[in-house]
């Protein structure tokens, strides 16, 4: 009987403590966000006709993906026809990489967000549903999970979460803070040809579209590259990449226009110079040609550059019209 005892008072000791535990991490979960409130974020925004997907153990990845590629325009995709292309056995998991390159196989430009719980408020609000990850678990024992964040009310402190149930669930703000900080922030969108994130910077666009394009969807890539430079006039590499897509489809006018655009931007790039100058030698503008290359051998020598590359279009275009 004594014995008995001493376990029922251990038993409610560890109860208390267990709830203490509990106490403490929700404490932890606290996040002060008024940042959010004090930006120029709509006070809500929510995304309409998302399609939530009931996620089989370990499959949060192939349903998140499945929910945001059915936004994206894949209205027959399912998480089950996914799995086999991500997940991998052994690890009880998709990596992000491979979600990514799903995206881009796909022909949709797979971006990933590197600013944080606001960024990701940001692209909702302009109607984009993100894929998050999040680390539910503790320092010493992680527990990640994909979801799609595709509303949130910051009066309230809610997110609404798409994370492998029946239906959407809002959540706690404050605290999916903490999980999608613990995950390193990690956020994903999957655009449509043409679309753009709201508020990436030109250097990291134009790697995400370098990528798609080098997925072998070109055409993709440069509806992408037309509206970039839509967006960044100002940046010569913008045209220089949309000339180089153009010239890549057969549009050699429109890659020269886009090519004098980059020159008029950067006058001493060598890359544009010998672009055009095999513009000009494939038109017979031998002379124009000749000239364009040395430029570039030139600028490549005087700015300590490899001159290999420069140098072979200069003898290239000295068969020009032979």
């Amino acid at each position: 009987m004594g014995a008995g005892k001493n376990t029922v008072r251990r038993a409610k000791r560890l109860s208390k403590l267990v709830c203490l535990f509990a106490a403490l991490l929700l404490a932890g979960c606290a996040a002060n966000l008024s940042y959010l409130k004090n930006s120029s974020l709509p006070e809500r925004a929510g995304i309409p006709d998302l399609v939530p997907f009931e996620q089989k153990e370990h499959l949060c990845g192939p349903s998140a993906l499945a929910t945001l590629l059915r936004w994206a325009g894949e209205p027959e995709i399912t998480p089950d026809f996914l799995c086999p292309l991500l997940y991998t056995p052994g690890k009880e998991g998709t990596f992000l990489f491979d979600i990514a390159r799903e995206i881009r196989l796909r022909g949709y430009l797979a971006y990933s967000l590197t600013g944080g719980l606001r960024e990701v408020l940001e692209e909702i609000a302009s109607g984009k549903p993100v894929l998050v990850l999040e680390n539910r678990g503790l320092s010493f024992y992680t527990v990640y999970h994909y979801s799609v964040a595709g509303g949130y009310d910051l009066g309230r402190g809610e997110i609404l979460l798409y994370e492998g149930k029946r239906e959407a669930r809002l959540n706690s703000l404050s605290t999916f803070s903490r999980t999608f900080e613990r995950s390193g922030e990690v956020a994903v969108l999957a655009l449509p040809p043409g679309e753009l994130p709201v508020s990436a910077p030109p250097t990291a666009l134009l790697e995400a579209l370098g990528a798609l394009e080098s997925a072998g969807k070109k055409p993709e890539a440069r509806r992408g590259y037309e509206n970039f430079t839509k967006r960044f006039p100002g940046s010569w590499l913008g045209h220089f990449a949309l000339g180089n897509s153009l010239a890549g489809s057969g549009d050699f006018a429109g890659a020269k226009g886009e090519f004098e655009i980059a020159l008029g931007l950067s006058p001493d790039r060598p890359e544009i110079l010998n672009n055009l100058a095999l513009i000009a030698s494939g038109e017979g503008r031998c002379a124009e040609a000749e000239r364009l290359a040395g430029e570039a051998v030139e600028k490549a020598r005087g700015q300590g550059m490899d001159g290999a590359p420069y140098e072979e279009t200069a003898r290239e275009v000295l068969r020009c019209g032979k």
